[in-house]
């Protein structure tokens, strides 16, 4: 059968993202908080502190991975898309698809500012720099990712025909 996944495709880069960054966000405290109170559990020795700091770079490291995820999402949504047929009657389908995928991107952003304002999770913008920034952005990024996948459509109707 030939099926379109063309809001799927939205919707679950920006749920992949967006838990993609609570994940981080929820790792990155639980390590953080074990390093300021290590003294008080146990000692740990050279090489504790070792793997401490190893971990909490792994997941700074993260911070530049979620551009590839990202990107990598994007790709694969607009290669599926231009290798599928599709009629130019589904070009209003493809604007409410946009449509639906912002609002659930304006709620995933604002979810996300809302755990930012806790206490708890107030470090992780300042350790971390483009995590934040695509969490804030996450309605403009799929507004735009929605854009190029409906111009990925009718092109192919162009350039594969």
């Amino acid at each position: 059968m030939n099926k379109r996944g063309f809001l799927s495709q939205i919707l679950l880069v920006g749920a992949l993202v967006f838990f993609l960054v609570i994940v981080v966000m929820i790792t990155s405290n639980i390590l953080d908080s074990f390093i300021d109170n290590r003294g008080g559990i146990a000692p740990v020795g050279s090489t504790g502190e070792a793997i401490l700091e190893k971990g909490q770079d792994a997941m700074y490291s993260l911070d530049h991975a979620i551009i590839f995820v990202l990107i990598t999402l994007f790709l694969a949504g607009v290669l599926a898309i231009m290798f599928s047929k599709n009629h130019p009657v589904f070009f209003v389908a493809g604007l409410l698809a946009i449509m639906l995928s912002i609002v659930f991107s304006v709620i995933f952003s604002n979810a996300y500012d809302n755990i930012v304002a806790t206490d708890t999770f107030s470090a992780f913008e300042t350790n971390y720099t483009i995590m934040p920034f695509i969490a804030n952005n996450l309605p403009l990024i799929g507004l735009i990712m929605g854009i190029l996948i409906l111009v990925g459509v009718y092109a192919r109707e162009r350039f594969f025909t």
